[in-house]
């Protein structure tokens, strides 16, 4: 399936579940759960927005996507467990720095203590980095180590990422 929501999802007691497909929501969360398991759910909140979700589980390939060219905040304020077949996608500038923020309040539950962190730039940047090898590598460079500081906190780490998404 390939879904749109238009606006907000909010509500202290809406759990959101998605088992397969694409889902796009073009506004932000306040809800209790977020599940995401062999699907895609795209976020793509006002720029500087903010979503919070109680509850994030994460499994089996699931992949939360942030990329939206635009700086936005997702905060999960209890508990997260986050497969490590599952994938993490945030923006980045052309420097590796992440401009998206992920906060885990709680307990965070990560098998392997890693979490998978793919960035996404502009199209420009994918047609700059393809043309120049040694530009992608500086740059996949600086947002594992960025991502790795971030990371570091919650006592787990990411490694090198298997794409680069553009928006």
């Amino acid at each position: 399936a390939n879904i749109t929501i238009a606006g907000n999802i909010t509500g202290s007691s809406i759990v959101l579940s998605s088992f397969g497909g694409h889902t796009h929501i073009d506004g932000n969360l306040d809800i209790k759960r977020l599940y995401v398991a062999n699907s895609v759910i795209n976020l793509g909140t006002a720029k500087h927005d903010t979503s919070i979700v109680d509850e994030f589980d994460m499994s089996k390939g699931g992949q939360l996507d942030l990329t939206n060219g635009s700086k936005e905040t997702f905060i999960v304020r209890d508990k997260s467990v986050i497969s490590s077949s599952s994938v993490l996608c945030v923006d980045a500038d052309r420097d590796g720095k992440i401009t998206d923020k992920i906060v885990f309040g709680g307990k965070l539950v990560a098998p392997d203590a890693i979490i998978n962190l793919e960035p996404g730039v502009s199209y420009n940047d994918v047609k700059r980095y393809s043309s120049d090898p040694k530009a992608l590598l500086k740059f996949m460079d600086a947002f594992v180590k960025q991502a790795n500081l971030k990371l570091a906190k919650y006592k787990v780490s990411t490694k090198f990422p298997k794409h680069i998404w553009y928006v």
